[in-house]
């Protein structure tokens, strides 16, 4: 005897069925910095299209470097961070997955190389959050109106919707030869609410790092032409 719940789901999954949806992936109001990056004082709030916290060096010359060495992707965790209670294989697969859209997304512009040598900016990353979403809820709380009035309710409160998932990243970019920071920027996105099929737990932690990808690309490509 199937329970109310799995009903549920298969009315929702069935009348999806001619239903194109776009997965989408929205900032938060706020983050909370865990560290990794040491020195914070720099760092001001970001505007529209920004990340939350964000500082770039006005005094450096982004036209002068072609060449990004990119360094594996850390887990750090605050007081407030589930992060490293993860399945060690689940933080390796975030790891590699933010660590390969990066630099899928660079190399259209600049060659990712191993070795320091002039012309040569190093980035540094870190996952400081990552939470995977609750399939059934997510879909739930998008389709079924009781529940997008209680999903509504906890987005005036908080921000972010139920049930998604949600991620955190701090990055420095330095000159590899001096180490003089360029930029530095902490982020944090959360899934949104238009379901497109997928019964993936991370799904909206991977489209938070396909986003910042694309954005730290955009950026530097900004700053290249300043």
């Amino acid at each position: 005897m199937k329970t109310i719940l799995t009903t549920v789901l298969m009315v929702i999954m069935a009348s999806m069925m001619a239903f194109s949806g776009c997965a989408t992936t929205e900032q938060v109001r706020s983050v909370e910095p865990s560290g990794f990056l040491g020195n914070y004082s720099q760092l001001k709030p970001g505007e529209k299209n920004e990340a939350l916290l964000y500082w770039i060096n006005p005094d450096m010359d982004f036209k002068s470097y072609d060449k990004i060495v990119i360094d594996p992707v850390t887990i750090w965790r605050n007081d407030n961070s589930d992060i490293g209670e993860l399945p060690p294989e689940e933080q390796k697969n975030l790891q590699h997955y933010l660590y390969l859209a990066v630099k899928e997304a660079l190399a259209k512009d600049y060659e990712i190389v191993e070795t320091p040598e002039f012309g040569t900016m190093r980035i540094r990353m870190a996952l400081t959050e990552a939470q995977g979403s609750t399939v059934a809820g997510d879909i739930i709380t998008t389709y079924l109106p009781p529940a997008i009035l209680i999903n509504a309710v906890k987005r005036l409160s908080t921000g972010t919707s139920a049930f998604v998932g949600k991620a955190a990243v701090e990055l420095e970019i330095v000159d590899i030869v001096t180490n003089r920071r360029m930029a530095a920027a902490v982020d944090k996105r959360s899934g949104g609410k238009h379901y497109e099929g997928s019964t993936n737990t991370w799904a909206d932690v991977e489209q938070a790092a396909d986003y910042w990808a694309e954005r730290l690309r955009l950026r530097l490509e900004e700053l290249r032409n300043m």
